[in-house]
Formats: C-alpha cells, structure tokens, sequence
C-alpha cells in the first residue's frame, strides 16, 4: 500500500509539472529556433528573420513594468557604450498607447532606432510565441536564429561583445 501511495505520488508530481511547462516556454528554450517575429511602426518595420545572420538582443518591456522598463534603459545605454558591438538591439514595447511609448523613449533617452510598438494584435501575437503571460523579458538570438540566452546582463554582454 506504501508503494502504491508513493507511486501515485510521483505520478501526480509528474503530471503538475508536465502541465506548468508551457509549449512557449519549450519553443523559446536555449537552442531552440527563436519564434518569429514581425513588428511594424508607422514609418518602419522589423523581422527577426531579415536579421538572421547577426546576433539579435530581442527585449520585451512596457512603461508599467519597472524592470523591464530599466532594462530597456540598460540595454539601450550599452548599445550606445558599444556602438561596434556585433549585435543588434530590437526593443519591443507593449504599452496600449503608442503615444506614451513614444514619449517614454524621448524622456528616458533610449535610442529610438531600436526601439519598437507592438500594435494590440502583435503583442498578443509575441506574448503567446514568447510565452510573456508573466512578464518581460529578453532573448539573445545567435546568428542562426537560436536562442542562446535569457535575459543576459550588461556584464554578460560585455564579455561575449564588448571592445
């Protein structure tokens, strides 16, 4: 009977965390092909695939979500230290409006070259790709199109990209 109660145990923990690993979470692990990705601004659009090739920093971040906003800020500032780097930044923001996105960008200084809106249908479109229904994020694409990282660090960067 032990046995049993033990065995039905682990069945159990099994299936709990077979069902929290979301496919997006698979689909966006190191080594996988990066989802693709299309975002359009009034003027200007970018696609993950036209930058295969080069390394992508792909960052997901929105006005109301202070950390990724300041990784937004960190990212764009070490784009701007390392202006030779071979990588290449796409920000991408989810806020409702266009307008305060715009007006973030100028009042935090970030380079707007890099920085994107995803209109509502996009952002659903890369939340559900990128698995965001928790939060930001970011992810370092290798010229392939893999993810090789989560979130990396100024530090990081720094030794895989610095000058």
């Amino acid at each position: 009977m032990k046995k049993t109660f033990v065995l039905l145990a682990v069945l159990i923990g099994v299936a709990i965390c077979a069902g929290n690993y979301s496919g997006a979470d698979f689909r966006t692990a190191p080594g996988r092909t990066a989802p693709a990705i299309s975002v359009e601004d009034a003027d200007r659009r970018v696609a993950l695939d036209e930058l295969r090739g080069d390394y992508v920093l792909l960052n997901f971040w929105s006005s109301d979500d202070a950390i990724s906003r300041r990784d937004a800020n960190i990212y764009s500032a070490w784009m701007e230290r390392h202006p030779d780097a071979s990588l290449k930044l796409v920000s991408v923001n989810f806020d409702d409006s266009e307008a305060l996105f715009h007006e973030i960008v100028r009042r935090d200084g970030l380079d707007s070259t890099s920085q994107f809106h995803a209109d509502a249908e996009e952002a659903s479109d890369i939340r559900r790709d990128y698995g965001l229904n928790g939060g930001y994020g970011s992810v370092l694409i290798n010229p392939e199109g893999c993810i090789v990282a989560h979130n990396p660090t100024a530090e990081s960067l720094d030794a895989e990209f610095g000058n």
